[in-house]
């Protein structure tokens, strides 16, 4: 359940979509903050034994924007949040409408004003980052350095597992050391990672900044609803000087090869 799930259907009046209203009685130990709902639109889940309600992050609702400042932006884009436990709620057997006593765990989400309370255990997502993990070729003395002598190349990495491949994309660039962008491209997302084929572009010897950035559809500018988790970086060097290495000699001197 994400947080469009309980905007879209926590009405009381199907009509006019009214939020619905309690008053709050008995407040949990271990809260972090009121369980009032106040200003809030609420869903009540009622479960059984070994039901998990999974609570997930509010990224986007899919659909792209075709109006004044937010065209080609992804809808819900100003929304981003997250969900935080509140405490509990208790209501007696005589104030339940299935007459039987509860006691709700409260989650209020952050941007949206959707809250949900729920008495079976839950599952709260984050928003992971996109992510930058590897080269095709990483030369140097370490296999994840991100140093090599291959001037073509393959760039990997993850994605958020919100990430929609329908509405989104991967952009993907390459910046020298003088922070001109020399390289870019969008990468292939396949579920939670994405790669990216450069090797048709020689790079020069230097060093280097990669820039993976979620974007939408239309354009190249990061998707607001991922925050900062929408950009990675990672520095790269192409260093293409012949290692040298030292060779003892039987006459005691020492002969360097490279």
């Amino acid at each position: 359940m994400s947080a469009n799930n309980v905007l879209s259907l926590g009405g009381s009046n199907a009509t006019t979509m009214a939020p619905y209203t309690f008053t709050s009685t008995v407040q949990g130990t271990g809260s972090t903050g009121s369980t009032t709902s106040t200003g809030k639109v609420q869903f009540v889940v009622n479960g059984q034994l070994n039901d998990v309600l999974n609570l997930s992050v509010l990224a986007n609702d899919g659909v792209v924007s075709a109006n004044g400042a937010s065209a080609g932006l992804l809808g819900n884009t100003d929304l981003a949040g997250s969900w935080a436990y509140k405490g509990t709620f208790s209501i007696a057997a005589g104030d339940a409408m299935d007459g039987v006593a509860h006691v709700y765990k409260v989650y209020d989400h952050s941007t949206t004003g959707a809250q949900v309370l729920v008495d079976v255990d839950v599952t709260v997502n984050t928003i992971s980052p996109i992510t930058i993990s590897a080269i095709s070729t990483d030369a140097g003395t370490s296999a994840t350095d991100f140093i090599t002598n291959d001037q073509t190349l393959t760039y990997s990495g993850g994605l958020p597992a919100a990430f929609n491949g329908a509405t989104e994309r991967v952009y993907v660039e390459i910046v020298n050391s003088a922070n001109v962008v020399v390289s870019t491209g969008f990468a292939t997302p396949s579920g939670t990672t994405w790669s990216w084929n450069n090797t048709s572009k020689t790079e020069l010897e230097g060093n280097y900044t990669i820039r993976a950035t979620i974007v939408g559809l239309t354009n190249t500018t990061a998707v607001p609803a991922y925050g900062a988790g929408a950009v990675a970086t990672h520095l790269m060097t192409i260093d293409l000087t012949p290692p040298q290495v030292a060779i003892a000699r039987t006459d005691g001197l020492t002969t360097t090869v490279g």
